[in-house]
């Protein structure tokens, strides 16, 4: 595979700041194991279904066509898991450090990244717990809400991106931050194609679960949360 590039937090920013537009999607064992056509599900319990496969293959294979400031970024668990099939894979885009947001979150050092997030009209995507407790957490303010089912989001994609598109022009969205498996890096692609002069999307993967209590992650039990939380928490 190409060479990883590592962009900091301080990248990512700086174009929120800017009001630059940007997308960022995470590629895991998850997402690689669709795309190479592995049979069964991830750890969250989401199929690999083959039509999920074939479009995960797309957003790598059209990588070009979406500029600069598209950032494909990928996983420890993902270059580990496949690493010969990474090597063999042709016209693959380059990849950036998929965990410098996750490592921000867990270093208690989010605290910028939610103050440029509440300059923006934001729209979430992902389950209703992450909602609910949206308040509690105190990170965000939702302009507007798409639901995902906790299991299979894959299979409501469509409906979903409609939803998306609906409220975007409704409620005039510009960010767009999402939760919701491995759908959502199609769901990034296809929306970046037609939004991107105006619309920034953002993949938090699993990050907000331990704010509300659900330790999807090995890796979370070793935090304390409620201390990051107060950490992160912008000051606004």
């Amino acid at each position: 595979m190409k060479k990883i590039r590592y962009l900091p937090l301080d990248h990512y920013l700086n174009l929120l700041g800017n009001s630059i537009p940007f997308a960022f999607s995470r590629w895991g064992d998850g997402e690689l194991s669709a795309v190479f056509g592995v049979e069964g599900k991830n750890c969250d319990g989401h199929v690999y279904y083959p039509r999920l496969g074939d479009e995960l293959r797309n957003v790598l294979y059209k990588h070009a066509e979406c500029g600069e400031h598209y950032y494909y970024g990928i996983l420890p668990c993902g270059y580990n898991a496949f690493p010969d099939e990474l090597k063999n894979l042709e016209n693959q885009p380059e990849w950036v450090d998929g965990n410098v947001i996750m490592h921000a979150n867990r270093n208690g050092e989010m605290r910028e990244f939610w103050e440029m997030i509440s300059n923006y009209r934001v729209a979430f995507v992902g389950p209703a717990r992450l909602v609910l407790n949206s308040g509690r957490m105190g990170f965000f303010d939702i302009k507007s809400y798409i639901p995902t089912l906790l299991i299979n989001t894959y299979a409501r994609k469509e409906e979903i991106e409609w939803w998306i598109t609906c409220e975007m022009i409704e409620k005039d969205i510009n960010l767009i931050l999402f939760c919701a498996g491995m759908m959502t890096k199609v769901l990034i692609y296809n929306l970046w194609g037609e939004f991107s002069p105006y619309l920034t999307l953002i993949d938090l993967g699993s990050m907000l679960d331990p704010y509300t209590n659900i330790m999807s992650r090995k890796y979370m039990v070793d935090y304390d949360w409620n201390k990051l939380k107060e950490q992160n928490r912008p000051c606004i």
